[in-house]
């Protein structure tokens, strides 16, 4: 059974560079909707709203123009998905495992996002 699925080892440093990447991007989310939320309708937002809302509309955008608004309802997934593969590949520059290097990824990916 090891030859056809390799070892039954756990690699630590991939387990929790995908338990941090989760938190991180719980955290982030948490964060900018407790910012929106607190922002005040006569008010200008302040920088970090439009940066985000900025990344938001152009992924919409992009997305929209790529599939031809055929499926805007998956952006929101899509640019979840992009935004769990960014900052694990920008783990991956501080020294954590990346995430591409892993089957597990798969499996951190679809608890991001549902």
């Amino acid at each position: 059974m090891d030859k056809l699925f390799g070892s039954n080892e756990i690699n630590s440093n991939h387990l929790f560079s995908l338990v941090l990447l989760v938190f991180i991007v719980l955290v982030l989310s948490v964060l900018i909707y407790i910012a929106i939320k607190r922002q005040k309708i006569n008010k200008a937002p302040n920088a970090a709203i439009v940066l985000v809302e900025s990344v938001v509309i152009g992924g919409d955008n992009f997305l929209s123009d790529t599939h031809e608004s055929k499926f805007d309802k998956a952006n929101p997934y899509l640019i979840s998905l992009f935004a769990f593969i960014f900052f694990g590949n920008i783990l991956s520059l501080v020294g954590f495992a990346p995430i591409g290097s892993s089957l597990s990824a798969v499996l951190a990916a679809t608890v991001v996002t549902w």
